[in-house]
């Protein structure tokens, strides 16, 4: 069972698990990440996938992410008044969700951060609330600090 489903499970079964360890993500949903930090950083003298290379490298040390569900209407209202959406991926994304969730959308606290295409997926194959990771807190790192041991989670 892939982790989002029992997730998903788990908080209708009131026994919601809300944190999620790095090494515990598949790679797609690490590489957004790496991502959304890589892109709201200074980090020159890095390179994307040297970056998300070196998160793997420390993944036990990464403190681990809030996973939230969000009820996706407002999710939905919010990606189509600002994102161009492609049906084409969204329609791909729905034929991926008959053999399991997809991977969560990012959030930057209660903002809406990343996975616009699957925000639409999901609200159009009715589903009311939605996986999330919230990766405020690793937004606001130094991670040029962190990587030079000056800084600590």
């Amino acid at each position: 069972m892939d982790l989002w489903r029992s997730i998903i499970q788990e908080a209708v079964r009131g026994a919601f698990q809300s944190r999620v360890a790095w090494n515990e993500l598949n790679d797609a949903t690490r590489m957004d990440i790496a991502e959304n930090i890589y892109d709201t950083q200074d980090l020159s003298g890095w390179n994307l996938h040297t970056f998300k290379d070196h998160l793997d490298g420390y993944g036990d040390q990464l403190p681990q992410m809030k996973v939230v569900l969000r009820d996706v209407a407002p999710l939905y209202e919010d990606v189509i008044s600002r994102w161009q959406i492609n049906d084409k991926n969204v329609l791909s994304l729905q034929k991926a969700m008959a053999h399991g969730d997809l991977d969560p959308v990012i959030m930057n606290g209660d903002e809406f951060f990343d996975g616009g295409h699957r925000v639409v997926a999901y609200w159009r194959s009715g589903r009311k609330k939605i996986p999330a990771i919230d990766i405020s807190h690793l937004l606001k790192m130094d991670w040029n600090k962190w990587f030079e041991g000056e800084v600590e989670f």
